[in-house]
């Protein structure tokens, strides 16, 4: 019974809080994108165990949070694309000097994001549900990698799934 329960509040909540992953705006990826996402909250909403009170809050707070970081790693890729840049320019001084302070600063608030966050998970989640948060999304993206290395160790990409 506790699965069905599971199973049936993933369904719905990847149906009402599509918040979107903004790092592939590609249309040929959307489906494969949506799938990801799925895929992501059925492993955390398992791997926290998240009753349904708790994921009604939870949820839309960490659809938010992803697009922050998604914004924030936007930034921090522009501003070393930028730097990388200047340097192969043979740029000096102060303009390398800014563009070096915009580079860390974008790093720095992008590290930020989470130290913000977790302080509004902990109005809604237990120190061991954020926990399992973390460890379960870190979980999550080892076993992509995996998946994508034994893809490409099979002979090309998966049904669904984006060529390199």
């Amino acid at each position: 019974m506790k699965q069905i329960v599971k199973y049936l509040l993933t369904a719905v909540l990847s149906l009402t809080f599509s918040g979107g992953m903004s790092w592939a705006d590609c249309p040929q990826n959307k489906d494969w994108r949506e799938k990801m996402r799925n895929e992501k909250i059925a492993f955390l909403t398992t791997e926290m165990d998240l009753t349904p009170a708790e994921a009604e809050k939870f949820w839309p707070l960490y659809n938010q949070s992803v697009q922050e970081r998604d914004a924030a790693f936007k930034e921090t890729m522009q501003s070393f694309n930028d730097l990388q840049k200047a340097v192969e320019e043979g740029k000096t001084g102060k303009e390398l000097s800014a563009l070096t302070e915009r580079y860390l600063k974008a790093i720095a608030a992008s590290g930020q994001i989470d130290q913000r966050y977790m302080e509004k998970y902990k109005k809604i989640l237990s120190a061991e549900k954020i926990a399992k948060l973390y460890l379960g999304e870190e979980k999550f993206r080892r076993q992509q990698i995996h998946r994508l290395h034994d893809r490409d160790r099979s002979g090309g990409a998966g049904k669904g799934q984006p060529q390199r």
